[in-house]
């Protein structure tokens, strides 16, 4: 067997390779501790519980918005167009509370310019009356004599059992009340 030694002899030796470029870029790591707040910001246009009020500008994830929130009309999404609509609802509403505040004020000086109120009632023996005297009976007998329209749930006192002048509180607004002085008249039983 003859063996070419010229041919093993080349296949033996290397090569060299021509340098192409193995060094790779650098390898870039982001890394955050946050994740990316997702989600809308919109004003409410109806009370929503657990979530605000009407007018109240909040943020709501997509999901909530798509599905929930924007097909039932409870939401909108903030635009400035739709700020702006809410300052001014908002305004307003300001100035309907002040007035309704400014209304039980005068309501109140009213109640304390008149003073006391009568009220009328079966007597029994000595100064004791037959029954007693409810917030309703007040109420009545404020809306007698000043034609002010009060509910009986405004109007505290305590139990009244007889005749005699007593001291009466009530509520005109959350802010307002009017300490008013009740007179028990005794009737003669018909």
């Amino acid at each position: 067997m003859v063996v070419n030694m010229a041919a093993t002899m080349t296949s033996m030796l290397t090569v060299p390779r021509p340098l192409v470029a193995t060094r790779r870029a650098p390898r870039t790591v982001v890394t955050c501790n946050k994740r990316a707040k997702k989600g809308y910001e919109v004003v409410l246009t109806k009370n929503v519980d657990k979530l605000g009020n009407a007018g109240d500008l909040v943020n709501v994830k997509p999901g909530y918005f798509r599905n929930f929130l924007l097909p039932r009309g409870k939401a909108a999404i903030a635009t400035e167009g739709t700020l702006k609509s809410i300052l001014l609802r908002r305004a307003q509403a300001e100035k309907a509370v002040s007035d309704i505040k400014i209304k039980a004020e005068k309501q109140a000086v009213a109640l304390r310019t008149i003073g006391k109120f009568q009220i009328k009632k079966p007597k029994g023996e000595g100064k004791s009356i037959f029954g007693s005297v409810t917030a309703s009976d007040v109420a009545e007998s404020i809306k007698l004599q000043t034609n002010l329209d009060i509910s009986s749930k405004d109007v505290s006192l305590g139990d009244i059992r007889e005749q005699g002048d007593f001291s009466v509180r009530v509520r005109l607004h959350p802010e307002v009340q009017a300490d008013i002085t009740v007179t028990v008249v005794g009737v003669a039983p018909a």
